[in-house]
């Protein structure tokens, strides 16, 4: 006699679990690489200009794929809502109005690059959209 197996919804849980677990283990990975190579670009400019680009483009894919995953588990239902977004959104700011300024304090120094200017474009871009999806799925009438 063959057992039945018991209900697959906890193992389906789990890897639901370990999927958001793994995604937002490379969106950090990812946001802290990109952070790193990008600020150390504007100080050392040339130097991984090439890699730096890659960084950007791949960064801004896996951001664009995390959040776009984020949303379309919020619409499902199985989102729960954190605020790491913010977080992140912020520490960008930060960085960029830092570098912004020595830029403009030093401009024979520093300079802020185009792939710089371009992840933070697309984090606030994202963010935004993400934002804004949060709003319209909360004043989606409940079923």
């Amino acid at each position: 006699m063959t057992k039945k197996p018991k209900n697959n919804h906890w193992t389906y849980l789990n890897q639901g679990k370990i999927y958001q677990l793994l995604w937002r283990f490379f969106i950090n990975f990812w946001s802290i690489a990109a952070l790193i190579f990008l600020t150390y670009d504007f100080f050392s400019p040339q130097d991984f200009r090439n890699f730096t680009t890659s960084i950007t483009i791949v960064y801004v894919g896996i951001l664009g794929l995390y959040a776009g995953s984020k949303e379309f588990r919020r619409w499902q239902g199985s989102h729960s809502s954190s605020h790491a977004g913010e977080i992140y959104v912020a520490i960008w700011t930060i960085i960029i109005i830092i570098l912004a300024v020595m830029g403009i304090v030093d401009k024979d120094r520093y300079e802020i690059t185009h792939d710089l200017a371009a992840a933070y474009i697309a984090v606030i871009t994202i963010f935004i959209i993400t934002a804004e999806s949060k709003y319209l799925h909360q004043k989606k009438p409940k079923r």
